[in-house]
C-alpha cells in the first residue's frame, strides 16, 4: 500500500509556487479576467522572492529615480555634489592637408593704426604647404569661406602658426594654471552650521586670504542635516562677508551665484604680493616702535 501524500509537503509548496503561473489560461492581459492577472502577478513576484532566496540573491528593491539620482549625486563629508555645467570641449583645429578648401586667405598681422583683420590675396591652398617648412610653421584654419565679394575667389581664413612659439605659450598657459590652482582653496559651509565649526572655518577663511588665496566658499544643506532658515542662511553670509571684511585689502571678486538655503557660491582673494609685502614691512616697523616705546617705559622705571 503507497503512503498518502501529505497535502502540506515542501514539494506540493514548490509546485505550486513555481507551476501555477503555467497552468493560468492564454490570451492577452485585455481577455484575461482580473482576478487570474492579478494571481499572475504575485505568483511571478512570490516566485522571484523565493528563486533569490534559495540562490542566496538578496531580494531587488526598487527605488525611484530621485532615490537613485540622491544617491549618485553624494559627495565627500555628505554634501550634495554640485553639478556644475560642463566646458565645452574646443573644437580640434583644421591644419595643413587637413584643410578642405582649395583656396585660402592668410591672416596679417595688423600694422600700427590699422584696424581689422587683414587678409592676404587668395591662394591655393597646395601651392602654400608646398612652399612651408613643417618642422617650424603649420598652417592652421581659421573660419570657413565667407561670402566672396565680386570677382573673387572663395577662400577658408588661415593663418601661419609657429610652432616654437605656441610650444612656448601652451607651457605658460599650464603654468599659470598649475599656480592659479595652487594659489586656490574650496571651503564648504552648511546652512545649519554649529557656532564652533563656523567660527573654526572663518578662521581659516581669514587665514587663506591673508596669504593672497583665492577662497571659493560653497554654502549647502549637508545630507542628514536640519534644514535651516532664511534668516540663518542670510545671516551666515552675512557673517562670511564680515570676516572677510577684516582682512586688509581682501576683496569678493564676484557676486554670489545661487539662492540663500540652496546652494550659494562665494568667491574672495586676499592681496596681492606687493601689498602683503607692504603690510608685512609695517607690521613689522609698528612692532619695533612698540618695542622701543616699551624699552623707554622700563627705564624711566628704573630712574
Amino acid at each position: 500500500m503507497l503512503p498518502s501524500q501529505c497535502p502540506f509537503s515542501p514539494s506540493r509548496a514548490l509546485q505550486r509556487v513555481f507551476l501555477a503561473g503555467l497552468s493560468l489560461p492564454i490570451g492577452t492581459a485585455a481577455t484575461r479576467p482580473a482576478s487570474v492577472a492579478a494571481r499572475a502577478g504575485s505568483t511571478l513576484a512570490v516566485s522571484s522572492r523565493a528563486v533569490s532566496k534559495t540562490r542566496g540573491i538578496p531580494p531587488a528593491r526598487h527605488t525611484n529615480d530621485t532615490a537613485r539620482h540622491s544617491t549618485a549625486a553624494t559627495g565627500r563629508r555628505g554634501y550634495a555634489k554640485l553639478v556644475r555645467t560642463p566646458k565645452q570641449k574646443q573644437k580640434p583645429q583644421v591644419s595643413n592637408h587637413d584643410i578642405p578648401y582649395q583656396w585660402i586667405r592668410i591672416k596679417q598681422e595688423n600694422r600700427a593704426g590699422e584696424e581689422g583683420d587683414v587678409l592676404g590675396p587668395p591662394e591655393r591652398t597646395d601651392d602654400v604647404l608646398r612652399k612651408l617648412d613643417m618642422s617650424r610653421m603649420s598652417l592652421v584654419m581659421l573660419a570657413p569661406p565667407p561670402p566672396p565679394r565680386p570677382g573673387e575667389q572663395s577662400a577658408a581664413i588661415c593663418k601661419l602658426v609657429d610652432l616654437e612659439e605656441e610650444a612656448r605659450r601652451a607651457a605658460a598657459e599650464q603654468k599659470e594654471a598649475r599656480k592659479e590652482k595652487a594659489n586656490s582653496k574650496e571651503l564648504e559651509f552648511n546652512w545649519a552650521i554649529a557656532k564652533g565649526d563656523m567660527e573654526m572655518k572663518l578662521n581659516r577663511l581669514a587665514e587663506f586670504l591673508r596669504k593672497g588665496m583665492r577662497v571659493d566658499v560653497t554654502l549647502a544643506k549637508k545630507r542628514g542635516s536640519r534644514a535651516a532658515s532664511v534668516q540663518e542662511a542670510e545671516q551666515l553670509m552675512a557673517n562670511i562677508k564680515e570676516a572677510v571684511a577684516q582682512v586688509p585689502h581682501a576683496k569678493e571678486v564676484k557676486k554670489p551665484d545661487g539662492q540663500p538655503g540652496r546652494v550659494v557660491r562665494m568667491s574672495f582673494e586676499g592681496p596681492g604680493k606687493k601689498i602683503r609685502e607692504q603690510l608685512a614691512a609695517d607690521a613689522a616697523e609698528a612692532e619695533a616702535r612698540a618695542q622701543e616705546r616699551a624699552k623707554a617705559e622700563a627705564e624711566a622705571v628704573r630712574g
